[in-house]
């Protein structure tokens, strides 16, 4: 897929400093912890994949589908779709507001086909 665009909200004054205030709190985050569960403000990995868990209680592994994974951070979500349904046919898509969230996550899965990550 290897998307690089950035896609732009709806200007909104009263939303823009809380976007604003949330990407640099997570560029701070990826920034001193890496690509890692503290990255992206949980405190291990049994907890980050626990809502992954969560997350894919309804999806059908067994047919082809989409997922929009909004607030993607690094993009941790792949790795573990990789390990626990390496077989399943999905077209990824990660969109977070954090810049170099996104830059982390392309240089990790810039050989994943179907996977793309845009900043919003």
């Amino acid at each position: 897929m290897g998307l690089a665009l950035t896609v732009q909200p709806v200007p909104d004054p009263l939303l823009d400093g809380v976007r604003e205030e949330i990407a640099r709190y997570y560029t701070a985050k990826i920034s001193r912890h890496g690509a890692t569960p503290l990255g992206v403000d949980w405190t291990c990995m049994p907890t980050q994949e626990l809502r992954f868990v969560q997350l894919l209680k309804a999806v059908d592994f067994l047919v082809p589908f989409s997922l929009n994974d909004v607030g993607c951070g690094y993009g941790a979500l792949l790795a573990y779709l990789a390990r626990r349904h390496g077989q399943a046919d999905i077209d990824y898509l990660g969109i977070d507001l954090s810049a170099e969230m996104i830059r982390c996550a392309r240089r990790l899965w810039r050989d994943h086909a179907s996977a793309g990550f845009v900043r919003t």
